[in-house]
């Protein structure tokens, strides 16, 4: 797979992941005083560039390397 196709696959990950929290305090599954948001993705995802792309979301990110 190419560098190209590996970052935009990221990139997808990543505005996934966005729109996943950001769905999720307006739906009511998260107020002020939860734990921070925890994104466990499958294997294939860049778990070592995801962090980097998401750094501006409040939570953490565990995967398998």
């Amino acid at each position: 797979m190419g560098k190209i196709v590996a970052k935009a696959m990221t990139q997808v990950s990543a505005d996934q992941i966005r729109a996943l929290v950001a769905c999720a305090s307006p739906a009511g599954h998260r107020r002020n005083g939860d734990p921070e948001h925890l994104v466990v993705p499958d294997t294939g995802h860049d778990v070592t560039r995801l962090p980097f792309v998401l750094a501006d979301l409040p939570g953490n990110l565990a995967g398998r390397i």
